[in-house]
């Protein structure tokens, strides 16, 4: 069996084990749901919601392994398309509602009325905004807010601002100029999503707030 062959047997094989662990989430979700839907017992509320957002992450772990080993091994490819860049951020804060509940964070976006266009491939960015936010969600101090701000009209630029005595950048700064990339999946696709799609991130840290901007090419 040649090299090809092998890489596509690999990613195939993933594929289908990504496939099997949804599948198999799908079995404890079904049940989950049911019992928070029959019991009125305000004891389980708490224990169900942690499972919830457990199965949740579990699933995004598989998907994000499974377009991780894509882009390393090349099958992947950028496949850009138009979208407002600002209805990614709507999108994400939906995406994010069980975490922000769960970390006592709300979410707000700001001058968020002239759309944004951009065009890249919307799936990465997408991921890679919404593996930022969820460490931003999860860094931030209880109760605190997490504001998205796009100040700039047309332009595709926003800045993020959270509560979190500059832990995030911190974060982000040690994954940015690090030569290797990162074990942790989550931070891996970040890294290489962002080195494909161009995107300049810029860090600061004001008040005890990280604040950190994201760039994507204008086109």
């Amino acid at each position: 069996m040649n090299e090809s062959s092998s890489q596509n047997l690999h990613v195939g094989f993933l594929k289908s084990l990504g496939h099997e662990t949804r599948t198999l989430l799908n079995g404890i979700t079904g049940p989950v749901q049911i019992i928070r839907s029959l019991s009125d017992d305000s004891r389980l509320i708490e224990p169900l919601r942690i499972l919830e957002l457990s199965v949740s992450r579990i699933d995004k772990f598989s998907f994000r392994s499974l377009l991780l080993v894509e882009l390393i091994m090349g099958k992947k490819l950028a496949a850009p398309k138009r979208f407002d860049f600002i209805d990614v951020f709507r999108y994400i804060s939906l995406d994010l509602n069980d975490l922000n509940d769960f970390y006592n964070v709300k979410f707000n976006i700001t001058n968020d009325k002239t759309p944004i266009s951009v065009e890249c491939d919307y799936e990465l960015l997408y991921q890679s905004l919404l593996v930022l936010l969820e460490r931003v969600t999860m860094l931030s101090n209880e109760g605190s807010i997490i504001n998205v701000d796009f100040a700039k009209p047309s332009i595709p630029e926003c800045t993020i601002a959270s509560n979190d005595n500059g832990l995030i950048n911190r974060v982000l700064h040690n994954t940015l100029i690090a030569k290797e990339y990162p074990s942790d999946v989550d931070l891996y696709l970040f890294k290489i999503s962002i080195e494909m799609l161009k995107i300049e991130i810029n860090l600061s840290v004001l008040d005890n707030k990280s604040v950190t901007t994201i760039k994507l090419p204008s086109n």
